[in-house]
């Protein structure tokens, strides 16, 4: 029964370690995919709103659009204490790899 114990700790050490692994690993590509996007958008997508291949595929674009947005900061200011009475409280779990 302690080997099986063991056994089950060190897969969750291994499964641990590969995380933390792969959490570095997406730390790095999603820098550089920020990176070639700031790219990108200072450069083609400056004077274009999307990109085509010369088979006429769009790989990609980059459009204005408007958006509405409900602004909580200000609906607080103007009515203090309202939205608390249609806040709910939840029990959550959340998992921090350290």
């Amino acid at each position: 029964m302690q080997s099986l114990n063991n056994t089950v700790l060190d897969l969750t050490e291994l499964k641990l370690q590969r995380l933390k692994d792969l959490k570095s690993n997406i730390k790095v590509l999603q820098a550089e995919y920020d990176m070639i996007c700031d790219e990108l958008k200072e450069g083609w997508f400056k004077d274009n709103e999307e990109f085509k291949t010369s088979r006429g595929l769009v790989l990609a674009s980059y459009k204005e659009y408007t958006e509405r947005r409900f602004d909580q900061k200000w609906f607080d200011s103007e009515n203090p204490g309202f939205v608390d009475l249609y806040k709910k409280e939840s029990v959550v779990r959340k998992f921090l790899l350290k």
